[in-house]
C-alpha cells in the first residue's frame, strides 16, 4: 500500500503530493539495479519544490540489510512499479517516468504499458561500458558464469565527487550482486529493443561521458531507434554514474525541470548525433 508522506526521505520509498498547477503531474522515480531511492532523492526533492508530485518506488529484493543483493527479476520490478502507480493514478492527470540506470531501461518498458507524458533517462543502462569479450555477449557470458558463480562484487561507488560519495556511502547496502539478477537486467535490455521505435512521447537522456558503468554508445544506438519521437540528449560536463548525487547534480536538476516545463520542438531527425 502506497502511503502519502509529507517529506521525501534520503533513502526509502515515498509518495509526496505537490502543490499548485503542477500538483496533478506525477513524477515516478525509478532507481537502479542494486541501488535504492537515495539515487534519485535529490532530484525528487527539487521537483517537489517546484510543485510536482513524486512517487519513489523500491523494487522487490532491494532495501535489505544483507551485504548480498538477492535474486529478483525485471518482471517483478515492473509489476511492483505498476502496482504502486495504479494506487495513486486517479489523483493525477499526467505522469512522467524518471529512470536512473536500469531504472531507465525499466522506464522504457513501462512507457508501453501505462500512459506517459514525458520519459526521462538518467545514465540509462543499455549496455556495460567495459566488456572485453568479442565472442560472447554479456548476457550469454553471465548465463554461463552463473552455473559456477553465485555473486560478483559490486565495485566502488560510482560517484566522482568526494563529498557526494561520503554522503551516499551510508545508504549503500549491497557489496555483492547475484549473477542471475544482473542476467535479468540484461534480459530487459533485449526485451525493450522492439519497443524503442514505438515510443511516441518526448524523451530526455542525461549522461556523463565519464560514466564508468554504462556504455554511451549503446545509449546513443538506442536513442537513434526512437524514430517516432523527439529524443533529446544532455551531456554533463563531469561526474560519474550516479548523476543525481555527483558534481553535476545541479545541472541534472535544471535539465530535467526544463524538459518537464518546456515543450520539445526538435524532431528526432533534427537532433545531432553525439560523437562518443
Amino acid at each position: 500500500m502506497v502511503k502519502q508522506k509529507k517529506l521525501i526521505p534520503e533513502n526509502g520509498p515515498y509518495y509526496v503530493v505537490g502543490y499548485g498547477e503542477k500538483r496533478d503531474h506525477l513524477c515516478l522515480m525509478l532507481h537502479g539495479l542494486g541501488g535504492d531511492c537515495y539515487e534519485l532523492s535529490p532530484l525528487a526533492k527539487h521537483l517537489h519544490q517546484q510543485g510536482y508530485s513524486v512517487l519513489g518506488v523500491r523494487y522487490p529484493g532491494h532495501g535489505g540489510s544483507a551485504k548480498h543483493l538477492p535474486h529478483t527479476t525485471w518482471q517483478q520490478w515492473a509489476s511492483h512499479t505498476l502496482e504502486a502507480y495504479q494506487q495513486v493514478a486517479d489523483a493525477h492527470t499526467k505522469v512522467s517516468l524518471v529512470g536512473f540506470s536500469t531504472g531507465g531501461t525499466l522506464a522504457v518498458y513501462l512507457s508501453q504499458h501505462m500512459p506517459v507524458h514525458r520519459l526521462i533517462l538518467l545514465a540509462p543502462f543499455f549496455g556495460f561500458r567495459h566488456f572485453k569479450s568479442s565472442r560472447l555477449s554479456p548476457k550469454t557470458w553471465l548465463g554461463i558464469a552463473r552455473l559456477w558463480v553465485k555473486y560478483i562484487p559490486a565495485g566502488p561507488l560510482p560517484i566522482a565527487c568526494p563529498v557526494g560519495k561520503k554522503q551516499t556511502t551510508p545508504f549503500r547496502q549491497y557489496r555483492w550482486f547475484s549473477v542471475p539478477i544482473i542476467h535479468s537486467a540484461l534480459e530487459l535490455i533485449e526485451v525493450i529493443q522492439p519497443l524503442l521505435s514505438k515510443i511516441d512521447v518526448p524523451v530526455l537522456a542525461v549522461f556523463s561521458p565519464k560514466d564508468a558503468v554504462v556504455c554511451s554508445r549503446a545509449m546513443e544506438s538506442s536513442l537513434l531507434q526512437m524514430t517516432n519521437t523527439t529524443a533529446q540528449r544532455h551531456k554533463l560536463s563531469g561526474g560519474n554514474h550516479i548523476v543525481c548525487r555527483d558534481v553535476s547534480s545541479d545541472a541534472v536538476n535544471t535539465a530535467v525541470l526544463d524538459f518537464l516545463t518546456n515543450t520539445p520542438h526538435l524532431s528526432s531527425a533534427q537532433v545531432s548525433v553525439l560523437s562518443i
